[in-house]
């Protein structure tokens, strides 16, 4: 499916390895991302600038600015992509998927290789924007992360679900016991 095609409906997500630009600044990173969901700043009328597709271009950066306030880079938009730390360039990720202003947002393992602290403020991060109203599908194995932010835990094993839940309900199912615990002796 095309990327364009699901930003513009409102479905974005950040993939599980760190994919930033690291040539671009941290604003254009998330201007690339805001830039998705435009219609009319392509092609032609870009070429052209029309009064739509410089309204748009105008709307995408300020957009841009927004998605990194909110994942706590708005200080730091002139910063290049690859001087930032991997947690930030993970939240850098996350603002160029907010930039494109979603309805539902995808997040593949973004707590991977996160310390306890870089958890922490990502959990936080998680919940304000599921407070804002955004629907969040999270994808991860970080145990605290998901305890602080899911409502509800499904486990896959083979690709398909074993059990959905509470986090508490899930870890004391049979099957998924058995599944990543081995069998259970008593």
């Amino acid at each position: 499916t095309n990327v364009r095609a699901r930003a513009q409906l409102g479905v974005v997500g950040t993939a599980q390895a760190t994919a930033v630009f690291m040539e671009l600044t941290a604003l254009e990173n998330a201007i690339v991302g805001a830039r998705l969901r435009l219609r009319e700043a392509r092609g032609a009328r870009a070429a052209f600038a029309t009064p739509k597709a410089r309204r748009e271009l105008r709307d995408a950066r300020a957009a841009a600015l927004a998605a990194l306030a909110t994942v706590g880079l708005g200080e730091v938009p002139d910063i290049l992509a690859g001087e930032l730390p991997g947690a930030a360039q993970r939240r850098l990720m996350i603002a160029a998927a907010l930039a494109t202003e979603p309805h539902v947002l995808l997040l593949d393992e973004p707590a991977a290789g996160g310390s306890r602290a870089e958890v922490d403020l990502l959990a936080d991060l998680v919940l304000e924007l599921r407070a804002s109203g955004l629907t969040i599908l999270l994808v991860d194995h970080n145990l605290r992360l998901v305890r602080k932010v899911a409502d509800t835990v499904t486990v896959l094993a083979a690709g398909r679900a074993i059990a959905t839940g509470t986090l508490d309900e899930v870890t004391e199912d049979e099957a998924v016991l058995t599944a990543y615990v081995g069998a259970r002796r008593i």
